[in-house]
């Protein structure tokens, strides 16, 4: 079965901006057939601003320890332009798992090619962060513009993030 995630990863994806979504659909082939590494998705790819707001106070009360959560409207998230993730690898880590979560040391994501994947799409991967986030990769490097250019945009659009207008290059 080529990807027995896929009915939680289009749940995930559902509310992507329509700009990123075959990005993600992208990814999630590409480190299946390229490296035969299953996406497991742990949130969806869009927040609304109350979601990202609440996800940034606890990473703030918890002394910016753990999954880091950047402040409301500067989340690629609040425009359905990310993806947090583990990884399903074929091969067991140091640890005796199969799988790539936050904890798992930096260099056995490098050494997963995820990282390697999301970069040749012009992706960021968030392992690259000051604030490390491995499990996480966006559009940034696409969009060309600053979140709070895209917040802007989307309130003088009247429109929720993940519905302003943009072209990913």
């Amino acid at each position: 079965d080529w990807n027995k995630y896929a009915s939680l990863q289009a749940t995930m994806i559902s509310k992507a901006h329509k700009e990123f979504l075959p990005y993600a659909k992208c990814f999630f082939w590409r480190c299946f057939i390229e490296h035969d590494i299953q996406i497991l998705p742990t949130g969806g790819s869009y927040r609304t601003y109350a979601e990202q707001k609440g996800l940034y106070d606890a990473w703030i009360a918890r002394g910016k320890t753990g999954i880091p959560a950047a402040a409301p409207g500067h989340s690629q998230h609040n425009y359905g332009l990310a993806i947090d993730f583990n990884a399903i690898l074929p091969y067991k880590l140091k640890n005796g798992t199969n799988q790539l979560k936050f904890a798992t040391p930096l260099s056995e994501w490098r050494a997963s090619q995820i990282p390697d994947v999301a970069d040749s799409m012009g992706l960021r991967w968030g392992g690259d962060f000051n604030n490390k986030d491995p499990i996480h990769v966006d559009a940034f490097k696409l969009v060309g513009e600053s979140t709070s250019a895209l917040e802007a945009r989307a309130k003088a659009e009247g429109v929720d993030g993940n519905q302003v207008s943009l072209t990913l290059s």
